[in-house]
């Protein structure tokens, strides 16, 4: 199980201040039990950490035990705060512990993680360009979509159909959060058969691929309606 925590204060760009802010984990508990961590990485405003499992299927609490210190800012002169061990801490002016807990919902394989709504206005997916190209002796095939607002996130497989030809070319994925909008609008895919010289057009199939989403806690739920994009040009550049 992977975890972010996100580290931060209402004064921390300012450069005025005698002292500065440092932090790191101290302990990771899971339902009361005491978990080891591994550090994933580490950045001056947060990290990224996991725990093994095993984990049952239900809900569960994760509690991670933050320590901070205030120091003297003249003693972090040099010093790195993202790669600074606990251990290692300049004498701090002030130190003192929080707990922050986190309910975690613990799915099993087959279980759907992201909701699928099938009712409803579904915005409009449009292909901005589809292009066969030759490329290091290879024959390639790039789809671009046109841009779109994807309050309902999205998550499909994406295939191209002929009479005689199918190809998956890849998945995309839009969603919002709540300072961005996130996603891919294009992809591309090498084919190991020659596109026949006589397809001028291909059918554009979306399948809902709800494990797209499985690790964006924002996604609660995504579209689940499969449509189909007929006869989209295909540009050719051989």
């Amino acid at each position: 199980m992977q975890f972010n925590i996100r580290f931060g204060s209402t004064w921390a760009d300012n450069q005025d201040f005698p002292f500065q802010l440092i932090c790191d984990l101290k302990e990771v508990r899971f339902d009361s039990e005491i978990r080891q961590s591994q550090n994933n990485y580490r950045f001056d405003d947060s990290r990224s950490y996991s725990i093994a499992g095993p984990f049952s299927v239900g809900e569960h609490v994760l509690a991670v035990e933050i320590e901070y210190a205030l120091v003297d800012i003249d003693d972090m002169v040099g010093i790195s705060a993202r790669s600074l061990s606990r251990k290692n801490w300049p004498k701090p002016i002030r130190a003192w512990t929080e707990v922050v807990k986190k309910k975690v919902q613990v799915y099993a394989d087959d279980d759907p993680v992201v909701k699928l709504r099938t009712t409803g206005t579904m915005p409009v997916v449009m292909v901005k360009r589809l292009v066969v190209q030759q490329e290091n002796g290879r024959q390639k095939m790039k789809l671009v979509l046109e841009d779109f607002n994807a309050s309902i996130p999205f998550s499909y497989e994406v295939f191209a159909k002929a009479e005689g030809f199918e190809k998956r070319l890849g998945r995309m994925m839009r969603y919002t959060t709540a300072n961005s909008s996130i996603g891919s609008r294009g992809f591309e895919t090498t084919l190991r058969k020659k596109l026949p010289t006589e397809i001028t057009t291909v059918d554009l199939l979306f399948k809902p691929y709800p494990r797209g989403l499985d690790s964006v806690p924002e996604a609660k739920e995504m579209w689940g309606i499969e449509f189909t994009i007929q006869n989209v040009p295909v540009d050719r550049f051989e």
